[in-house]
This record gives structure tokens, sequence and C-alpha cells, in this order.
């Protein structure tokens, strides 16, 4: 006998799935009339009464009665739960005879055998079932939570009451049915948030609760939940080992989706491990597995992908990526999209991807492009009508035609190699003063291990250039890099520099650094000032070592002063811009909150090390090489490597920004 009950039970139990459906989108909004004269459509019950009319779970008292505060019977939440399951309850009528007060013939019979089989209505001590009994709030609250155990459904968390004013007086054996149909929304409190379980259950509110129930098992089952907090989902979190010991930039983005969870779940996001062999549901950032990685194939710069695939395991919510910056716009996608009342679910057929559009897209902006397959770190001297770009590697462009388009004549060596050059021809710029030419640079010297400033000069902006200081200038005992020199309101030289990533400061952040040059530029007569870093800039990566190089000095018409310089934001490489707040070298320097320069802003390629100048038409250009790749081996198919670009920018506020129409 046991054997064919577990039979029937399966049978019953693979039929669930249709009817349920029906309710994925909330099969009414109660438009089409009622024939109902006692439902009128301002009701608070109308909607769902009208569902649960047209779906077929509930009946009139008669043609035009629907009584909607009439009590329900125990024998009618079994027929109402019956039909909601679409179960065949005509072979279950051998189930209710076990019950004394259940007559042959009775039109409850079979549904009271249905859910007497299934455990959703239980007997009294003395052998009844009391099918005409009206149920009670708490006994219906049980009965629902039995029909969820069984089908093996997660109800969504979707409480519209935060707790039930009188649970202290809740009986055991109802408890926790009635805190998991509050959770699920399906059974609230009344004004007082009381929940009132002996009373009994109206037809209007039966009718509720069935309608609910199927559009939350409909949502549970087309769903993955990834965590919740109100059960134990076993989620786990799948990346690329190398974060752990590796970059911290990428790491911070990883603690990010973590946190972003257990903020809005209370759940936190278990790291994978192998000592686990075996998972429910799992989250697989990108570059972390085969099927990850080629979700990433294709990506366009700032795109994102999120798909959801199935195995004998379980279900795996993957996430590709082509940027930190697409990255963290697909955990914005999923915030909003995907977490609900304590509850990240994902659909099961999720196969979402989405270009995020560049904060100047669409703007009429221009971008030259030089044309120059590879040259970074650009600077640019206008002189006698030539434009001099001159780059790492000690080497000159020339364009005489006036279009910063081009052509480009080049790459012509500029500097004569001192006698203790070791390595690295780094980001020489080229100044005008007092009829010389003076380029400054950074190398590292025979017997030296860090990076340090050096002057050459030149009759001519074409070279060639020849050391004048006396071996490196500047004095930190870490790598100075990328040299640039600013002539402040009384004429006087500055020399600003950045001390390079994972220096030994005291602090181990990397800045940037001014102090006064001398006349002759072959020393510095004051000593070395921290204007500013990048750690705590708006847009900057969050790590404490984010790189802070490349600065450029620029007093504005109006007496301001800013600095540009380059860093990590969340899609590479970057430009930013930081300001003096007395439009002195010596002021107090304040970060703007978005870069001048980034892929976020295009869409198209990052870049940076950048500097201002301008330009034959009178026009002002910023230029950076873009995208950042380090190594002409590295130029792609297309001969596009890191190529200096100019966009046309104006004075504006204190600060400069794209020269784009309003």
């Amino acid at each position: 006998m046991k054997k064919i009950s577990s039979l029937l039970l399966c049978a019953v139990m693979l039929i669930t799935a249709f009817p349920l459906a029906s309710f994925a989108e909330g099969a009414s909004s109660g438009a089409s009339r009622l024939p109902f004269e006692d439902v009128p459509e301002n009701a608070w019950f109308y909607g769902t009464v009208a569902e649960a009319y047209e779906s077929g779970l509930v009946k009139g008292r008669s043609g035009t009665v629907f009584a909607p505060g009439d009590n329900v019977t125990r024998a009618e939440v079994a027929a109402m739960l019956s039909r909601l399951d679409g179960a065949d309850d005509r072979g279950f009528s051998e189930y209710a005879s076990a019950f004394s007060d259940v007559k042959d013939g009775a039109w409850y019979r079979g549904c009271v055998g249905w859910a007497a089989s299934a455990d959703i209505l239980r007997g009294y001590p003395d052998g009844t079932v009391r099918p005409g009994a009206d149920v009670t709030r708490a006994e219906l609250a049980a009965m629902i939570k039995r029909y969820v155990d069984r089908i093996g459904a997660e109800l969504p968390a979707d409480p519209k009451t935060d707790s039930f004013s009188d649970s202290a007086s809740f009986r055991e054996w109802f408890s926790a049915a009635a805190e998991e149909m509050r959770v699920a929304g399906l059974l609230n409190g009344y004004k007082n948030g009381e929940m009132m379980p002996s009373a009994p259950a109206t037809r209007a509110e039966v009718a509720t609760v069935l309608v609910r129930l199927g559009r939350s098992v409909a949502v549970a089952e087309s769903t993955v939940l990834l965590a919740s907090a109100y059960r134990d989902t076993r989620a786990l979190l799948i990346y690329d080992r190398t974060i752990e010991t590796g970059t911290r930039r990428y790491a911070a983005y990883v603690e990010n989706l973590i946190d972003v969870v257990k903020e809005g779940t209370g759940y936190e996001l278990k790291p994978y491990s192998d000592a686990l062999p075996h998972r429910k549901n799992e989250i697989v950032l990108a570059c972390s597995r085969t099927e990850s990685e080629e979700l990433c194939e294709g990506l366009a710069p700032l795109e994102f992908r999120i798909r959801v695939v199935t195995d004998d395991k379980g279900e795996s919510l993957l996430l590709g990526y082509a940027n930190h910056f697409s990255y963290r716009k697909a955990v914005e996608w999923l915030v909003s999209n995907c977490l609900r009342n304590g509850e990240l679910r994902v659909p099961k057929d999720l196969d979402y991807s989405e270009r995020v559009p560049g904060l100047y897209e669409g703007r009429d902006y221009t971008i030259i492009e030089s044309g120059i397959p590879q040259l970074r770190d650009p600077f640019v001297l206008v002189e006698d009508g030539v434009y001099y770009m001159y780059g790492t590697g000690w080497i000159m462009y020339k364009n005489t035609s006036g279009d910063l388009s081009g052509p480009w004549e080049g790459p012509y060596p500029v500097v004569e190699t001192p006698s203790d050059f070791e390595a690295d021809y780094w980001a020489p710029e080229v100044y005008k003063y007092n009829g010389k030419y003076w380029l400054f640079t950074s190398y590292i010297a025979v017997g030296s291990e860090f990076h340090g400033i050096t002057v050459f000069s030149s009759d001519s902006p074409e070279g060639p250039f020849r050391l004048v200081s006396d071996g490196i200038i500047t004095t930190h005992e870490s790598d100075n890099i990328d040299a640039t020199v600013y002539f402040d309101k009384n004429g006087d030289p500055w020399l600003a520099y950045s001390l390079a990533v994972g220096c030994p400061t005291t602090d181990g952040l990397g800045r940037i650094y001014a102090a006064r040059l001398a006349e002759d530029f072959k020393s510095l007569v004051s000593e070395p000032i921290a204007l500013f870093m990048a750690y705590g800039s708006p847009w900057a990566t969050t790590s404490r070592e984010s790189l802070c190089e490349g600065p450029f000095l620029w007093g504005l018409e109006d007496g301001s002063l800013i600095a540009i310089w380059s860093g990590l934001d969340d899609c590479g490489y970057a430009v930013g811009i930081a300001r003096s707040d007395n439009g002195e070298v010596t002021g107090n320097w304040v970060h703007e909150e978005i870069p001048i320069f980034s892929q976020s802003l295009t869409g198209i390629y990052d870049g940076g090390h950048g500097m201002i100048f301008r330009g034959l038409d009178g026009e002002l250009y910023l230029t950076v090489h873009a995208p950042n790749i380090w190594d002409a081996s590295m130029i792609g198919p297309d001969g596009r490597g890191a190529m200096p670009i100019f966009i046309r920018i104006r004075e504006e506020n204190g600060t400069v920004v794209w020269d784009i129409p309003e």
C-alpha cells in the first residue's frame, strides 16, 4: 500500500507545473468584469478574486454571489489546493476512508483524500478530519507550507509585514509555517500587525493567498536562488586564483560583489574551495572557468554578458566583462533587476548582454588621430609654425602641415645617450627658455636601482640634446619619473614629477611631487613637496597602490592652476585633473569627480600620460597616447598601438573640459 501511495504521489507531483504556469505573469489583473454582485471593483481583493476565479481555483456560491466574507471550510481549502496543483483527485477517494466523518459520495471526498495522501490535510486523534469546520489562519498557513514542501518549491521573499505582533503567542505546530508565509508575502498581518491565528480565514483571504502562492511558485521555479536573508543557499563565488595573491585592484571588485550581496541579503558569498566537492549554486567571474572565458569573447570595450548554465550539480551564474567598468555595471544590473526583498534571484534561462554607453557617446566631439602607430608619453612643442612631438624612446616626430592629423615625419633620434645611461628612455618633455631648448626626462643610470630625472639642452628643437645636469637632480631613494616644468605667476620655474607605484615611501603610496628649479635648470633649489596622490581620488581605483604618474601643470587665464595626471580607473589607463585651491603650486590640491580622458567617456579605448598645448589654430588641445599599449610588438593587425591623439578642450569654471557644444 505504501508503494502504491508513493507512486500515486509521484504521479501527482509530475503534473504540478502546468496549472502553476498560468500564474507566472499574474494571469489576470481583474480587467474583465466579474459576474459577482458582491465583489466591487474598488474592493482590496477584487484583482485576486478575479484571477482565482478565471484560473478555476474558486467558484461562486451562485452565479452572482461570491460571498467574499464567508468563512472557508477545511474541505474547501483542500479542493482549492488540488485545483492549484492540477491534481486529478478522482483516484484518491480511498485515502478519505481513513476518516470517520468523510461520507461516501461527498463532493469533497476526492480532494480531501488527495490532500491527506500528500500530508497537506491531517486528521484529529479521534479519527475525524472535520471537513466542514472553518479553517483558521493558523491551519491555512500550515496547509500551505506542507503543500510548498511537497512540491519542493523555494518561495521568493516578498514580505509585506515586518513581523507578526502577536507571534509570542504562537503555538509550535504552526509557528514556523506562519513565519515562512509572512516572509513569502502570502499571509500578511492586519493593521495592528497581528496575524490572529485563531481567526477563521475568509473566502477573499484564501483566494488571495492561493493566487499569491501560484505566482510565487511560478517565480521560484523559473529562477535560481543565489543568496537570501531567509535561507541558507550554499552559494559559492568562483574567481581567478591569482586574485588572492595578485592584483589588489581586481580583488577590490570581487569584494565589492560580496559586499553588495551581503548588504542586500545578509548572506556572505563563500569563495570556492576544492575542499567543497558539492555545490548547489555558484557565481563565476570572467576568466575563472572555460565557459566564462568563452562568455567574454567578442565583448565590446564597455560590454558585459550574464548567463545562467545548468549542469548535474546545479546552476551557475556566469558573469563576463570586458573591463572593470563593465564589471561594475554588470553588478549594478544584477542589483537593480535581480535583488528583491532580501533575495538575489536570477531567471534560469538568463542570457543577457549590454553595452554600457560612454559618458560622451552621442555627443559632438572630435578625436584627431596622429597616425603615428606607437609613441608613448607624447609631448608637443609648437615652434615657428611647426609641431614637434617627443616621446618615450627619446625620439621626435615633426609636422609642418599645420594639421594635427599629419603627416608626421619621423621618428628621429634627438638625444645623445649619456655615458652613465643603463636603461629606459622615458617621457621626454621639451621647453624653450632663454633662447635654448631644454629636455627633461628620466632613465636608470649605471650603478643605480632607481629611475632619476635629468636635464638635457640643445640649440634646436630637433636636437641633439646633450646632458647638462650633474646626473640625477631628484633626491628620493625611489623611482622618480615623468618630469614636467611649470612657470608660476612670478615666472619662477618648478619641476613636478611622479614617485612611481610601489616606491619605498614612508607609507608605501606614490605621489606627485614638486620642487623649485634653479634658473639654469640644472638643479633643484627647494625641498620637494607632495602635491597629491591617486589614492582617495573619486575616479581612481581603490587599491592603496594606485598608479599616479604623468603630471602636467597648466595655468588658466582666470588665475586657476590645474594638474592633469594619469592613473587607473575602472576601464584602465586614464587621465584626471587636480586643482590647487589658491592657484599656487603650494596650495591644497583637490581631485575632480571624473577623469578628463577615459574609456568610460568615449567607449573607444583607454589611454593616458597627457599634456595640454595651444595649437596653431589658437585652440587648446589635450594629447594622450591611446590605447595603453606598452610595446611596438603588441601593435595589432590594424596597425594601431599607443597612438598619440588630440582632443580639443576649453577652459571653463577654473578647469578644462572637452570642447563639446552643449
